[in-house]
C-alpha cells in the first residue's frame, strides 16, 4: 500500500492582535479586573491597591503584594505566567483560586493599554512591560513582553515591600469606569473588595485601598440578631442524584434528576447513598435578617451568594418572593471547592456567576435553597412568622430596640391591612417639619456615632474571637481616640475598651 504524504496547511499561529481584540471586548468591569490580580496573591499577608484620578478619570491602578513574585517568569511556554495560555499545575488544583488561567492578562487588556510589572524573582529585580498597542503592531513575537533587570533602588521606588510584585495598569479605558473622584473610587473598591474577600480579611490578610485598611465585615449568619434563625446543610452527590442533610435537625432530602423534584427521605435511605466517609460537595446556610438593623443595605430578597474557597464569586438573585415579599428577609450562602462544580453552577472565566445556566446541578441547588427557606417567612399573618417571633423572644431579640431605631417594617400580605394607613393621610403630623428640622442636627450626630461604635465593637469582637494579631487594630485605635467622648458614654464603647485592654495584655 502506497504511503500517503500529508502536507500541513500554513494556517499559522494567532497574532496577539486577535487576542487583544477578544479580551478588550470581554465582560469585565473595574472590580472584576482588579480582583483578577488580588486572586493570584491571596496567600500573602499584605495587598495594597491604589488609584490615581486626574480630570475625573482613573489615570493609573496599582496593585502591590508581599507574595513571592512571578516565580516562573523565565519558564518556557505555557508555564510562564505572562503566556496568554498560561496553565500551571495550580489550575488543576481545587485549592488554587485561578480557574481558567487567563484572568490576569484578560483583566489587564480589558482595563488599559499598558501593564508594567516590578517583581523580585530568585533574589533579583525585574521590570516587565506589556505595551498592548506596541505588541499589536509587531510582526514577530507579538506575545512576548519586554523585560529587563533593574536595581534594588528602582524596585523599591515602585514597590512598598521587600519581596513580591507591583503591577501598574495605565492608559485606562474610559469605558471601564465612569467619571469619578478619588474618594468615590475608594468607596467603590472598598465596598466590593470587602464583599468578595471578607473571609480572607477575617483570617488576617490586610488589604488597603488608597491607604485605607479594609476592616472585616460582620458575618450575617453568626450575628446575634440572625444566628438563632440560621440553618445549615450539607450537600452530597451519588451518581447523578444529589442529597441534602439538615445539620440543625437531621432531616434528609433527595433530588431526583428525572423528575426535577426533591423529597424527604429517612436516614436509612440517605445512608444507602451517602456513607460516613463521604465528603460533602457543598455547604449551604440560610438565615432570616428580619431582626437585623441594616441601615445602609437593601433587603437580601432571597439572595444566594456562591463562594469557592472563601471567595465570593457572585450571586443567584431569583430566590426572593416578588409578589408579597414574605421571603425578602432570607439570605443564603453556598460554599464549594470543586472547580468543575463551580462551572456547572455558572462560574464564568472572569469569576462571575451566570444565572442562565440550566442543568441538573443548578436545578438541584435551587430546590435545596427553596427547602432551606421553609419556615423563614416575614408574612406576619402566618404561623411560621409567629414561631420566628417566639425564637426572637427566647433569644431576647427586639426588632425595635437595635440602636434605638425601628428596623424594616413587617410585611403585611393581606391587602385588607393596607387600608389601615388611614393614619398615613395624617400628613398633618408630618408637616411638623419644624421640630424635626430643629432636632435633626442634634439627632444626626449621636445616630452616626452610635453606628460607628457598633461597627467597631463588631470588629473587635470578631478579631478577639479569632485571635488575630494586635497590629491589625492600629488604625482602629486612632478612631477610638477620636471618638473618645462618645465611646466612653456608651455600652458598645465600654465593650470595646474592655476587649481592647484584654488584647493588649495578651
Amino acid at each position: 500500500m502506497d504511503r500517503v504524504t500529508l502536507n500541513r496547511l500554513p494556517a499559522g499561529s494567532p497574532h496577539f492582535k486577535s487576542m487583544y481584540r477578544q479580551h478588550k471586548q470581554s465582560d469585565y468591569d473595574l472590580i472584576k479586573s482588579v480582583c483578577e490580580f488580588v486572586d493570584n496573591v491571596l496567600k500573602c499577608k499584605n495587598i495594597h491597591i491604589n488609584t490615581r484620578v486626574l480630570d475625573s478619570r482613573i489615570h493609573t491602578i496599582t496593585i502591590s503584594d508581599d507574595a513571592n513574585g512571578f516565580e516562573n517568569m523565565f519558564e518556557p511556554g505555557i508555564s510562564n505566567p505572562f503566556n496568554m495560555g498560561h496553565m500551571r499545575a495550580g489550575h488543576e488544583d481545587n485549592d488554587e483560586m485561578s480557574q481558567f488561567g487567563i484572568g490576569m492578562k484578560a483583566g489587564a487588556i480589558s482595563t488599559g493599554d499598558k501593564m508594567d510589572v516590578y517583581t523580585k524573582v530568585r533574589g533579583k529585580y525585574y521590570h516587565v512591560e506589556l505595551d498592548f498597542i506596541e505588541m499589536c503592531e509587531r510582526e514577530e513575537d507579538s506575545f512576548s513582553p519586554n523585560q529587563n533587570e533593574i536595581t534594588y533602588e528602582h524596585y523599591k521606588s515602585k514597590h512598598p515591600f521587600e519581596k513580591g510584585s507591583t503591577i501598574v495598569l495605565s492608559s485606562i479605558r474610559h469605558s471601564i469606569y465612569t467619571k469619578t473622584t478619588q474618594d468615590d473610587i475608594t468607596v467603590y473598591l472598598t465596598k466590593h473588595i470587602s464583599d468578595i474577600y471578607n473571609d480572607f480579611i477575617q483570617k488576617g490578610i490586610m488589604i488597603y485601598v488608597n491607604k485605607n485598611l479594609i476592616y472585616p465585615a460582620e458575618d450575617i449568619y453568626e450575628c446575634a440578631e440572625c444566628a438563632p434563625f440560621t440553618k445549615r446543610f450539607e450537600i452530597y452527590k451519588h451518581n447523578d442524584n444529589y442529597y441534602m442533610k439538615n445539620m440543625n435537625d437531621t432531616h434528609y432530602y433527595e433530588y431526583d434528576n428525572k423528575t426535577n423534584t426533591i423529597k424527604s427521605i429517612d436516614k436509612k435511605l440517605f445512608k444507602k447513598f451517602v456513607s460516613d466517609k463521604s465528603k460533602p460537595i457543598a455547604y449551604l446556610k440560610t438565615t432570616f435578617v428580619y431582626y437585623k438593623h441594616l441601615p445602609d443595605e437593601e433587603l437580601p430578597c432571597g439572595l444566594t451568594d456562591i463562594y469557592r474557597n472563601g471567595r465570593r464569586n457572585g450571586s443567584w438573585l431569583k430566590n426572593g418572593s416578588k409578589n408579597n415579599g414574605s421571603k425578602n428577609y432570607n439570605k443564603s450562602r453556598i460554599d464549594i471547592e470543586d472547580k468543575e462544580l463551580a462551572k456547572l453552577l455558572g462560574l464564568t472565566f472572569n469569576k462571575n456567576i451566570s444565572e442562565n445556566i440550566k442543568n441538573n446541578e443548578t436545578s438541584a441547588f435551587q430546590l435545596f435553597i427553596s427547602k432551606s427557606c421553609e419556615g423563614l417567612s416575614a408574612d406576619t399573618s402566618t404561623a411560621s412568622f409567629k414561631k420566628l417571633q417566639e425564637i426572637a423572644k427566647n433569644h431576647k431579640i427586639d426588632k425595635h430596640s437595635v440602636l434605638g431605631e425601628v428596623g424594616p417594617k413587617p410585611v403585611k400580605i393581606e391587602p385588607v391591612s393596607k387600608p389601615e394607613p388611614v393614619s398615613n393621610p395624617e400628613p398633618v403630623s408630618k408637616p411638623e417639619p419644624l421640630p424635626v428640622a430643629q432636632v435633626e442636627p442634634i439627632q444626626t450626630k449621636p445616630k452616626s456615632a452610635k453606628s460607628v461604635i457598633e461597627k467597631k465593637s463588631t470588629i473587635v469582637r470578631t478579631h478577639y474571637k479569632n485571635k488575630i494579631p494586635l497590629e491589625l487594630f492600629a488604625e482602629m485605635a486612632d478612631d477610638i481616640k477620636q471618638h473618645l467622648d462618645v465611646y466612653s458614654n456608651s455600652e458598645f464603647g465600654v465593650e470595646i475598651f474592655n476587649i481592647w485592654n484584654k488584647m493588649k495584655k495578651e
